[in-house]
């Protein structure tokens, strides 16, 4: 595998002059996989500031990408991949933000990779401490969770533009897009709601209370529902999209603190990651229950479903590790070592292989 290394003074040097930094450096395999791959899983990873991509179906890491410091959520779209790094120090939950190093503001943005030729081809400095993005499938709109502002900010990924500050409350962090992209849904850490935003006005359509430090939000493929870990609750919540209301809550257990929730291609199920409960699993969409649980890791993070709703990617922040896990028997299958803290997962469509340079 190769390290590949990426201009961040460059990249830095031109903030000085636009919003949207231009590719300040490159990014290729130079260990290619003998055929196309069917898809690629892409693995922030917080502590070593890199993107890995792992190729499948060999559990492969064949590249790294450096990206800036702390990269988070990470997400793909039309070709593209997003990734949020922040300059704002690691802390954990309550702490006396006063003992903190102070946070590098400049340091803010969201690279923005090519998926096929996997360089970054730029940075966009449009929120203060972002964490979680959405794009829609067109990647003409994306929205970004800023966790210090108490914001979603709506931008345009091509220019760089901001559309729209949208208040949604105090340390904001999941954030999704419903599948016409009508509605966006976005967490409040603090106060312990969601917001359903409109994305045509961008304004607040209701906000609802779900619980303790609500994180990872989705909707369902079909759109009807929308589905919320709440981590200091430790409960999953299914809310109806239409009358924007809260069906049901399910408790998992001692010990889970839900962090990330992906629906199943068909929507028959909700897939869930524990956190510091250690645990993914699988939770039957009709009515919550629990159908599934397998140890993976010590907090295991994000989240990343196979197209064909067949294979599970769990990020394991600090076991350093990829589990990847089969859904139908739900078990772990494989052990990717990754080094360092993986934080995000998300997968990309198979694309030819890249040629080594």
């Amino acid at each position: 595998m190769t390290v590949i290394p990426f201009g961040w003074r460059l990249a830095l040097h031109a903030l000085c002059c636009i919003s949207i930094v231009g590719a300040a450096g490159t990014a290729r395999a130079t260990e290619a996989p003998a055929t196309p791959a069917a898809y690629s899983i892409w693995v922030s990873n917080e502590t070593t500031g890199e993107v890995l991509i792992i190729e499948e179906p060999e559990h492969r890491i064949v590249t790294r990408i450096s990206v800036g410091p702390r990269p988070r959520g990470v997400t793909y779209a039309a070709g593209q991949v997003f990734v949020a790094v922040t300059g704002s120090p690691s802390a954990a939950p309550n702490v006396d933000t006063s003992t903190l190093p102070p946070a590098d503001k400049t340091a803010d943005g969201i690279v923005v990779i090519d998926a096929t030729s996997r360089e970054i081809t730029r940075v966009l400095r449009v929120a203060s401490d972002p964490e979680i993005i959405a794009v829609n499938h067109t990647a003409s709109e994306l929205y970004v969770a800023s966790e210090d502002t108490g914001q979603v900010i709506a931008a345009d990924p091509r220019t760089g533009r901001i559309i729209a500050h949208v208040n949604v409350g105090a340390e904001p962090e999941g954030a999704a897009l419903s599948p016409n992209g009508r509605l966006a849904l976005t967490a409040s850490e603090a106060e312990g709601t969601v917001s359903f935003i409109d994305t045509k006005r961008h304004r607040v359509l209701s906000t609802l209370k779900v619980g303790q430090r609500p994180r990872g939000v989705c909707f369902s493929k079909d759109g009807r529902r929308a589905y919320v870990a709440v981590e200091s609750s430790g409960t999953v919540v299914a809310l109806d999209v239409l009358t924007r209301r809260v069906l049901m809550t399910r408790t998992l257990g001692e010990g889970a603190r839900p962090m990330t929730v992906v629906p199943s291609p068909d929507d028959a199920r909700v897939y869930v990651s524990t956190g510091r409960g250690k645990t993914v699993m699988a939770l039957n969409a009709a009515d919550l229950a629990i159908q599934g649980s397998v140890d993976v890791g010590i907090r295991p993070w994000g989240i990343a479903l196979s197209p064909d709703g067949r294979t599970l990617y769990a990020a394991n922040g600090p076991s350093g590790t990829v589990s990847v896990i089969d859904t139908s028997h739900f078990t772990v299958t494989a052990t990717i070592t990754t080094g360092g803290q993986p934080w995000g997962a998300a997968l990309v469509p198979g694309s030819p292989a890249v040629s080594s340079h």
